[in-house]
């Protein structure tokens, strides 16, 4: 899977786990995917990895912590020691062999069939801070907005993430083949400069407010005066599919309830 630009999801799924450790300072940070097939979420990448246990480990839906995180929609948090963990957590996780004590997973807010869980894990505590959560929940919003990018064949962003990965490698090559030290160390502060520039930041509007044409579908329905249930029979689909579509759409628009989704939808000329 790639965009215009030949940029695999799975590359920057690959750099969201470089970052996503470099910002939080968790000891191993890795990511997997939905399988279109089979359904499992899959480990993709990873990163400060001591063994080979976590690549393609994988999860049938419902089962283990990025299952949770993706039916919660929110990053969830679990410790070996906590009792409160199902025992088939804490025996995955002594048969990685990384020695894991605390691992939180968070969900990249995306369309089901390219459903993506980042995860960090330390080995020498069994703490996992706030501000690594917050950290983590800011590399998943990349993706929100490289997903935005590819679904709407333009860029949510000024400078479109699959041109800002292209630049930075270019960066890294440029440092490489200097051999002066202080021309290399230049390089590569501005490299990390890019990458704190997306991540640092707080989410401006952007992944707020794209909407998939299903969820304008839908919200154009609630703008028509339909009920969950008639919105549901006119699209075909599940009311509770309708519901989900619509908690979606009021936590992009930072609504509280379906009319005043309607109405901020109207305000940035989402809706007609």
């Amino acid at each position: 899977m790639s965009d215009d630009g030949g940029v695999s999801l799975v590359y920057l799924m690959e750099r969201a786990v470089s970052e996503l450790r470099a910002l939080t300072g968790v000891d191993i940070a890795f990511a997997a995917s939905v399988d279109s097939v089979s359904g499992r979420l899959i480990v993709r990448c990873q990163e400060g990895n001591r063994t080979d246990g976590l690549l393609g480990l994988s999860a049938a839906p419902g089962r283990g912590l990025g299952w949770q995180s993706i039916e919660r929609r929110r990053p969830v948090v679990a410790a070996r020691h906590d009792h409160r963990a199902p025992a088939r957590h804490r025996h995955a996780w002594s048969k990685i062999g990384e020695g894991i004590q605390a691992i939180f997973a968070v969900p990249v807010d995306v369309e089901a069939g390219e459903r993506i869980v980042l995860y960090g894990a330390m080995r020498g505590t069994s703490q996992i801070s706030a501000a690594a959560i917050d950290a983590a929940s800011r590399v998943a919003a990349l993706f929100e907005m490289y997903l935005g990018e590819r679904q709407t064949g333009g860029t949510t962003t000024g400078l479109g993430l699959a041109q800002l990965c292209a630049l930075r490698d270019s960066l890294h090559d440029i440092a490489e083949l200097s051999t002066e030290p202080v021309v290399q160390k230049s390089i590569e502060d501005v490299v990390a400069r890019l990458g704190r520039a997306y991540v640092a930041a707080p989410p401006r509007k952007p992944p707020s407010v794209f909407l998939t044409p299903r969820e304008l579908e839908v919200l154009g329905l609630v703008a028509a005066g339909l009920s969950n249930a008639e919105v549901a029979r006119r699209l075909n689909i599940e009311e509770s599919t309708t519901k989900s579509h619509l908690a979606r759409i009021m936590r992009r628009l930072q609504a509280n309830n379906r009319t005043a989704a309607v109405r901020v939808a109207q305000e940035l000329g989402l809706l007609r």
